[in-house]
């Protein structure tokens, strides 16, 4: 089972997960390989990413802060509150990226 389906069973009751798995998943988009930074500082965010593989770089100010693993959440509080991004964040590597 991958990450991205094990969030998916945190989000839905372990006997539905079946039925609405799919319907889920179809909520996901593969961010592209041409697209390598997720968010900006200082720019309005509205999509929450999920780290599926690999790592990104947390940027603040130009300075790398962060590394974050796969398995992890990134730009959710930006697009729920709808309030600037506080750090820029870049996809490393063969890192891959759903967005919601």
């Amino acid at each position: 089972m991958n990450s991205l389906q094990t969030e998916i069973d945190k989000i839905w009751d372990k006997e539905n997960v079946g039925q609405h798995s799919h319907f889920l998943r179809s909520l996901f988009t593969e961010v592209s390989r041409e697209k390598r930074t997720l968010t900006l500082q200082g720019a309005l965010n509205h999509l929450a990413y999920y780290i599926e593989t690999g790592s990104v770089a947390v940027i603040r100010d130009g300075v790398e802060i962060a590394r974050l693993e796969s398995g992890r959440w990134i730009g959710e509080i930006s697009a729920t509150l709808a309030v600037p991004a506080n750090a820029t964040v870049e996809l490393i590597g063969d890192a891959t990226a759903y967005q919601l």
